[in-house]
C-alpha cells in the first residue's frame, strides 16, 4: 500500500488529448494516476489520495483559461509537507510556467508536445520530485521538534525573566540568559529559512545591507519605514532585524518598541544602525533588548561580521 502511495500522481486538468498522451506516459513510467478537473475540490483530493506527486495543465484547453495559481495556492495552504508540483504547458507558456516556479507555487514545468519524444526526460523530473517529497517530510519534522523546543525554552525564558527583572540587563545571569535565547533563535531560523528585515529609509544603506545578507546567502526583505516593516511583520517573522535609528515618521526607537510588543518577536535579535552612539541612547535602546550597534558610517566587513553573528 505504502509503495502505490509512492508512485501516485495526481494530474489535475481537463480530459483533451495531449493530457491522456501523458498520463499514458506516467502509467508507463510505473506511475498510479489519477485524474480530476481542475475546478475539483484539490484538498480533498490531495488528503485522501497523498499523492507522490502533483501535475497540472498550465492552461484549460477548453477554455484558455489558467487556473493554476488558485490549484496550488490551495495545495501549498494544506498542513504537512508540500506535495511537489509539476507544471505540463505548451512551448509558449513556459514563461509562465517558469514563473511560477520561481515564485516557489511550482517545482518544475514539462513541455508537454515534448513528451513523447523525451520520456528520459519526464522520468528523470518525477524521480527527483518524489525524492523533494521525502525530503520535505524529513524537513517538517525537523521543524516540529525545534517548533516544540522553542516553546519549551520560551516558557522558561518567561519564568526566567521574572526572576532577573531585579538583576538589571547588565548582570551575568541577564547576559547568559541572552545568549542562549540567539542560540535558540538562530536554529529556528535556519530551519525555518527565515529571512533578514532590512529596515532603513535610506536606498544606498538599503541596497548595501541587502548585497551583504544575500552573499551570507540568507534571504532578505527590505521597508523603507514603520509602516512596511509592520505591515510585513504582522504575518512574519524574521530571522535578523536591521533597524535603522532614524527615519521619516516613526524613527526606530518608537518602531523597536512596537516589535518588542509583539509577542511572537519579542526574541528576535535587532541590530541598530545609528549615525551616533551617546551613552543615553545606548542604555535606552538596550532595555529594549537590541543585540547590537552597526555606527554609520561602518565598513563593509564590520557589518558583514555583525550580521553574521546572528545568523
Amino acid at each position: 500500500m505504502a509503495e502505490a502511495a509512492h508512485r501516485t500522481v495526481l494530474v489535475l486538468a481537463e480530459h483533451d488529448t495531449t493530457l491522456h498522451d501523458t498520463v499514458a506516459l506516467f502509467e508507463r513510467d510505473g506511475f498510479t494516476v489519477q485524474m480530476a478537473s481542475g475546478e475539483e475540490n484539490v484538498a480533498t483530493w490531495v488528503e485522501s489520495l497523498k499523492p507522490s506527486l502533483i501535475a497540472y495543465r498550465l492552461t484549460d484547453p477548453s477554455t484558455t483559461r489558467s487556473v493554476c495559481r488558485r490549484t496550488l495556492q490551495a495545495v501549498a495552504a494544506l498542513p504537512g509537507p508540500r506535495t511537489p508540483s509539476l507544471a505540463l504547458c505548451e512551448l509558449n507558456e513556459a514563461n509562465a510556467a517558469a514563473a511560477l516556479c520561481t515564485e516557489g507555487l511550482a517545482d518544475d514545468y514539462l513541455i508537454v508536445p515534448h513528451l513523447k519524444d523525451d520520456i528520459d526526460r519526464l522520468s528523470t523530473v518525477t524521480e527527483r520530485l518524489i525524492a523533494l517529497r521525502q525530503q520535505r517530510a524529513v524537513e517538517l519534522r525537523r521543524t516540529d521538534a525545534i517548533a516544540q523546543l522553542w516553546q519549551a525554552f520560551m516558557d522558561f525564558d518567561g519564568e526566567m525573566q521574572q526572576e532577573l527583572q531585579s538583576a538589571g540587563s547588565d548582570s551575568r545571569a541577564a547576559k547568559l540568559l541572552a545568549s542562549v535565547r540567539n542560540a535558540h533563535h538562530r536554529a529556528r531560523s535556519r530551519v525555518g529559512d527565515a529571512p533578514v528585515l532590512v529596515i532603513d529609509d535610506d536606498p544606498d544603506v538599503q541596497s548595501l545591507l541587502k548585497a551583504l545578507v544575500v552573499a551570507l546567502k540568507q534571504r532578505v526583505i527590505a521597508a523603507a519605514d514603520a509602516g512596511e516593516a509592520i505591515q510585513w511583520l504582522t504575518n512574519n517573522e524574521p530571522a535578523l532585524i536591521l533597524l535603522d535609528y532614524q527615519m521619516p515618521g516613526q524613527d526606530g526607537l518608537s518602531l523597536l518598541e512596537r516589535i518588542r510588543s509583539m509577542p511572537q518577536l519579542a526574541s528576535v535579535p535587532v541590530i541598530m544602525l545609528t549615525g551616533h552612539s551617546r551613552a543615553d541612547m545606548v542604555q535606552r535602546v538596550r532595555r529594549l533588548g537590541v543585540s547590537d550597534f552597526i555606527v554609520k558610517p561602518s565598513d563593509a566587513q564590520t557589518i558583514l561580521r555583525k550580521i553574521a553573528a546572528y545568523l
